[in-house]
C-alpha cells in the first residue's frame, strides 16, 4: 500500500510445504474450530467462536485485513466524497454562487490513501490483539471435510468456516496484454495521481460509482457495459429514468461488445505494459453494431467479483458449486453447507456480498461452528443494497424483478423527486421512489429507489420490513418538515390508496 506504511505484526506462519518428502503427512494439531480467511466475515466469525470455545484457529493467506477497509467501501467513499465536493463547486451557480475549481490530481489521491491507511491500520490493530496461538499465516486447502493443509501443517478440526472473500473477475488475456494499465478495485486506489482518461468496464455498483467520481474530478471517462442498464435497479421505469439522468452527465457506452484491448501501436511502446506513456486502445461495437475505437490512460475492470474458492480444493471435502458459484446445500439460516461440518460466510458464498451481511453471516457461522452439537437458525435480515452514485440507488426487500417473476400480486406507490419540496430546495430533484405493497396483508414487500440521499430512506424502509410494521403504522410515524423523508410518507400514502382501489 502507498501512504503511511502498515505496521507489521508478528504472526505465526506455516512452514512451506517441501516437495519429494517421503514421510506421510501427519496431523500436526487438533482444534475445534478452524476459520479460513481473516476479512470482515472471518474476523466476525472468530469473535463469535471464541465466546464459545478457546480452541480456535484463524488461518489467513495474504494481508490480515478487510476488503472494505483496504480496497472497497472506505477508499471508494473517500474518492466519491472528493468528487461530490468538486461537483457542488462546479454547479454552485444554480444558487447564484460563482466559483472556480482547481483539482490537484496528486492531492486527491494522497488523501484517499492516507485515510484508507487509517482504516486499514485500525483493522490490523484489532487483529494484533488476537492471541498468537489463534493465528496462522498461510493458504489452506482441504484434505477432507475435517482436515486442511497449510504449508507443512495438517490441521484437523471438528468444524470449519470458509470466509475467504472474493476478488475481481478479469477477462481472459487482459492482464497479460495491459499490465499496469489494467486496474481493479484492488489497484485503482494505489495510483499516485488522477489519470487524464479512464475506461470503466461494467456499470454495476462499483463501476458506476467510480466512473462518476473520476468524471467529476476532471478525468475523461467512458463507461462500457454489455447490457443497456446501469446500477442495480430492476424496475423498468426506474432503470430507464436512471439511464436518462446519467446520460446527461456521463459518456455511457451501453449495449456495447468489447472486441479487443491492446496497448497503443507505437513501436516504442510495444511490449512495455508498465510504460508511463503507454495507453490502452479499446475496440468495441456499439449498440448499433458499428465498430469503434477509443484510447485511454487506464482501464478499470469492474465487471463483477468472484468467490476465492479455487485454491481450497473443495471437491476433496465433498463440496460442489452451483452455476452461480455458491456451494450446493448452503443454508443461509445457519451458514452450514448441507450436513457437513463446514460453514461459509461473506463474499465467499456470493449470497449477499455486502459488508453488513458479511458481519451477520460471519457471526452466525462462527457461533454455529463453535457449538458442540447442532446449529441454531437465524432469520436473515431484510435485503438492503445501496449504490453511492448521485442520484443514489437503493433496493430494499423484494425487488421488482423478484415480485414479477414470482407472479405475486402487488401494488405500487411512487414519488417523483421533481415535485418533492426538500429535493427542490437542495437542487437535487432528479429521481423516483417506488414502494411495493401486498394488499392482502397490508404489508410492504420491498422498494426500489433512485434519488437524492436515498441511503437514509432505504434504511427506514428496511427497518420497517424487518420488524413487520404495517403500511398504516408506517404512515403514522412522524415525518419532519421539510425533509426528504416526507417523500417516503407521500409514496406510502399513494401505495395505500392504490391498494384500497383494488380491495
Amino acid at each position: 500500500m502507498s501512504g503511511n506504511p502498515m505496521p507489521q505484526h508478528n504472526l505465526p506462519r506455516s512452514k512451506p510445504q517441501q516437495k519429494n518428502k517421503s514421510t506421510k503427512p501427519v496431523i500436526t494439531r487438533h482444534v475445534h474450530t478452524v476459520i479460513i480467511g481473516a476479512g470482515t466475515a472471518g474476523q466476525t466469525a472468530y469473535h463469535a467462536a471464541v465466546k464459545v470455545t478457546d480452541n480456535v484457529l484463524l488461518i489467513n493467506g495474504g494481508e490480515w485485513n478487510t476488503t472494505c477497509a483496504r480496497v472497497g467501501c472506505m477508499p471508494s467513499k473517500l474518492l466519491i466524497t472528493a468528487a461530490n465536493r468538486a461537483y457542488d463547486i462546479n454547479t454552485s451557480e444554480v444558487f447564484g454562487l460563482k466559483s472556480t475549481l482547481k483539482v490537484d490530481a496528486k492531492a486527491v489521491m494522497k488523501r484517499v490513501q492516507l485515510e484508507r491507511d487509517f482504516f486499514a491500520n485500525s483493522v490490523l490493530k484489532t487483529v494484533s490483539l488476537f492471541p498468537d496461538q489463534h493465528k496462522l499465516s498461510g493458504y489452506a486447502r482441504f484434505i477432507n471435510k475435517n482436515t486442511v493443509q497449510v504449508g507443512e501443517e495438517r490441521i484437523q478440526a471438528q468444524r470449519i468456516v470458509i470466509a475467504t472473500g472474493g476478488s475481481p473477475l478479469i477477462p481472459e488475456g487482459w492482464a497479460g496484454k495491459l499490465g499496469k494499465r489494467l486496474l481493479t478495485n484492488e489497484s485503482i486506489f494505489e495510483i499516485k495521481k488522477l489519470p487524464k482518461s479512464l475506461a470503466v468496464i461494467g456499470s454495476g455498483a462499483q463501476g458506476l460509482e467510480l466512473a462518476q467520481a473520476f468524471h467529476r474530478l476532471g478525468v475523461r471517462v467512458k463507461l462500457f457495459n454489455r447490457s443497456e442498464k446501469v446500477g442495480s435497479l430492476t424496475d423498468p421505469a426506474l432503470q430507464q429514468h436512471a439511464v436518462d439522468v446519467f446520460s446527461q452527465e456521463l459518456d455511457l457506452a451501453l449495449g456495447t461488445i468489447i472486441m479487443n484491448v491492446a496497448l497503443t501501436d507505437s513501436p516504442k511502446l510495444q511490449n512495455r505494459t508498465n510504460s508511463k506513456k503507454a495507453q490502452v486502445q479499446i475496440t468495441f461495437k456499439n449498440k448499433s453494431g458499428v465498430e469503434q475505437q477509443d484510447t485511454f490512460d487506464y482501464v478499470l475492470c469492474a465487471i463483477t467479483r468472484q468467490p476465492n474458492l479455487g485454491a481450497l480444493d473443495l471437491p476433496t471435502a465433498g463440496i460442489d458449486l452451483d452455476q452461480r458459484g455458491i456451494p450446493v446445500g448452503y443454508n443461509p439460516l445457519t451458514g452450514q453447507i448441507g450436513r457437513k461440518p463446514i460453514f461459509i460466510a461473506g463474499d465467499a458464498d456470493l449470497y449477499r456480498p455486502i459488508m453488513h451481511e458479511a458481519v451477520f453471516q460471519g457471526r452466525l457461522s462462527g457461533f454455529n461452528a463453535a457449538r458442540e452439537t447442532g446449529v441454531e437458525k437465524s432469520l436473515p435480515m431484510s435485503p438492503l443494497g445501496v449504490i453511492f452514485s448521485e442520484p443514489q440507488m437503493a433496493i430494499v426487500g423484494l425487488n421488482y424483478r423478484q415480485l414479477t417473476d414470482s407472479q405475486q400480486l402487488f401494488h405500487i406507490g411512487e414519488l417523483d423527486f421533481a415535485h418533492q419540496g426538500r429535493a427542490r430546495v437542495m437542487a437535487v430533484k432528479h429521481g423516483k421512489l417506488r414502494l411495493y405493497g401486498d394488499a392482502k396483508t397490508g404489508r410492504l414487500l420491498g422498494a426500489e429507489m433512485f434519488g437524492p440521499h436515498v441511503e437514509h430512506l432505504a434504511h427506514a424502509v428496511a427497518w420497517m420490513i424487518q420488524h413487520d410494521i404495517s403500511i398504516e403504522q408506517m404512515i403514522r410515524n412522524p415525518y419532519y418538515h421539510p425533509t426528504l423523508e416526507e417523500g417516503l410518507r407521500t409514496a406510502l400514502l399513494r401505495l395505500k390508496h392504490a391498494m384500497q382501489q383494488t380491495a
